[in-house]
């Protein structure tokens, strides 16, 4: 992914839980990156399609938008399943952030068929929830730099 100097150090925090993002965000502030936050699926589609992030924090258990599948045994784990799978597949280039953005996925989900779902989808990580911010913020920290230096 190239950045230019209008997106270098720009995170999307995709998460739905206050505290956490709270905590998220006062870490990468502490650190001089710039972060926004989406709190439901629908937030995040609208980031995604008019902003280009280099770094994308994604929570998978999101609440539905309104986009919601009409499918009844859909988990809330889909959703943010969902939004990985429209990031890889492009869905936002034309205007927004890149299919090869690297995504820091977050979950306290182990399930085995979700978790194979989602490294299909070619995440940068998947990090166990809860997670230090401070750790987080590290993560992020060094893949922005891996950027930069590409």
């Amino acid at each position: 992914m190239i950045t230019t100097p209008e997106t270098r150090n720009r995170v999307l925090i995709i998460e739905d839980e206050r505290k956490t993002f709270e905590g998220w965000l006062a870490e990468l502030k502490s650190r001089n990156i710039e972060a926004d936050v989406a709190t439901d699926p629908d937030e995040a589609v609208s980031r995604l399609t008019s902003s280009v992030y280099t770094v994308i924090l994604l929570d998978l258990m999101l609440p539905f938008g309104s986009t919601k599948s009409a499918r009844t045994n859909e988990s809330r784990y889909d959703v943010g399943v969902e939004i990985l799978n429209r990031i890889r597949n492009g869905d936002f280039e034309s205007h927004g952030t890149p299919a090869d953005v690297p995504v820091v996925v977050i979950t306290a989900n182990t399930e085995t068929t979700v978790i194979e779902r989602v490294r299909r989808l070619n995440p940068e990580s998947i990090c166990s929830k809860p997670e230090s911010p401070r750790y987080l913020a590290e993560h992020i920290k060094s893949l922005l730099r891996k950027d930069n230096d590409t």
